[in-house]
């Protein structure tokens, strides 16, 4: 991923950026929620739920910070050697942490989860299970495409991540065409991923006493007042209505789904099946840019691709609450 961002910088044609594209984004699935979330649930047992919105507060704490600082480097600077430091800052600082920070389990260290540790009595006690005793999982990935659950969270959550992708992507000319600068339409999408931030932890925070489900649908509603905001942002209260509003909805997607798998799948498979999951989720998040694209291109507005994933998003919110 750090070395096709840092490659994207030398771009001389459409194909060359796309095929580039493609590599990053297929290196940015990988080292994203499966593989942080897997490692969350072999940390944690308490408290799951806070501990998974405190770990993805991590992608808004991200967004709130580069893009911004993306936006002032392309003025300084250019785009293209905007790319290259990115794509270095990923390559010297995210890979030596995760090669020499991060543990699999708590266990590598001889620690349980939580961060407690075993007493003497267990560590004398500890001994290999025979393979003969080890449980076969309840859920696997085949199995759970067998049920109807795992496809109507599927496409619940595709549909609402179709406008979450689209605002995410489209966002900047947006407000650009809106009337505002780069740096303030740059700022405006920093501030909503910023507020996410605080939605991941206050989703994570509720889910722990609160049914999954119900979370969900009001972070679906909230979803819908964001994209009304934009459609109707001739009000003054609109751009901060829609920095709150919206970033909450997108804070809260972001540890649902993995709060919900567990919840209707267990802790067997968790990572192949919300792997699975996310295999078609990123098809609302590659259709979503692109849909709102051409939209635009032939309406000359964003408001009619606005409207569509309002009523997608009411669509899936009756998916989530029968479930």
């Amino acid at each position: 991923m750090g070395i096709s961002f840092a490659c994207l910088g030398f771009t001389f044609s459409i194909y060359y950026f796309y095929a580039l594209y493609f590599v990053a984004a297929a290196g940015q699935m990988a080292i994203l929620s499966i593989p942080v979330l897997t490692l969350v649930s072999h940390w944690f047992e308490k408290r799951k739920g806070l501990a998974i919105g405190i770990s993805v507060a991590g992608y808004g704490l991200g967004g709130m910070v580069m893009l911004p600082l993306a936006a002032y480097l392309i003025s300084l600077l250019d785009w293209r050697w905007t790319y290259h430091i990115l794509g270095m800052t990923i390559c010297f600082v995210l890979v030596p942490l995760i090669a020499l920070v991060i543990k699999n389990n708590p266990g590598d260290i001889g620690m349980l989860p939580d961060g407690e540790k075993h007493t003497a009595q267990e560590k004398q006690q500890r001994t290999p299970v025979p393979a003969s005793n080890i449980q076969i999982p309840r859920w696997t990935l085949p199995k759970a495409l067998q049920t109807s659950t795992l496809w109507i969270l599927t496409i619940s959550f595709m549909m609402v991540f179709v406008g979450t992708a689209s605002v995410l992507a489209h966002a900047v000319p947006f407000f650009v065409g809106q009337g505002f600068s780069n740096q303030v339409a740059s700022t405006i999408l920093g501030s909503t991923i910023g507020v996410s931030v605080l939605g991941r932890i206050i989703t994570g925070y509720l889910s722990d006493r609160v049914p999954v489900k119900y979370i969900a649908a009001l972070c679906f509603m909230f979803q819908v007042v964001g994209l009304l905001a934009l459609i109707f942002l001739e009000t003054q209260a609109s751009v901060p209505a829609f920095v709150a509003i919206f970033g909450m909805a997108m804070g809260g997607l972001f540890v649902l789904e993995p709060l919900i798998v567990r919840e209707y799948f267990g802790p067997d498979s968790f990572a192949s099946i919300y792997g699975g999951l996310w295999a078609f989720q990123s098809l609302g998040f590659a259709a979503g840019p692109y849909i709102t694209g051409y939209i635009f291109d032939t309406t000359g507005s964003y408001n009619s691709a606005f409207i569509a994933f309002i009523v997608a998003t009411l669509l899936a919110t009756v998916l989530i609450i029968k479930k």
